[in-house]
């Protein structure tokens, strides 16, 4: 699994504000009542633990999994 940064673009945001909750035996609804507006990043480097490298099933791509255990690499802690 790949854990890292990613750089992000306009489209995959808003993908991401398109995502909905549920299941085959509940209708499908967007994800809670979560909207924020957009912020700045001011180069805040933004995590995961979706694993965007999913493989195909019938030959369409499959939803991102996320997995319990995940482990992230930070830069080193520099005191000043």
């Amino acid at each position: 699994m790949h854990v890292g940064k990613e750089t992000i673009g306009d489209y995959k945001l808003y993908a991401l504000r398109r995502l909905m909750q549920g299941s085959p035996d509940h209708p499908k609804a967007p994800l809670g009542n979560n909207y924020r507006p957009p912020q700045p990043l001011l180069h805040r480097p933004i995590r995961t633990n979706i694993d965007f490298k999913t493989p195909k099933i019938n030959g369409k791509s499959a939803c991102p999994t996320m997995y319990r255990e995940v482990y992230y690499k930070a830069t080193s802690w520099k005191q000043h």
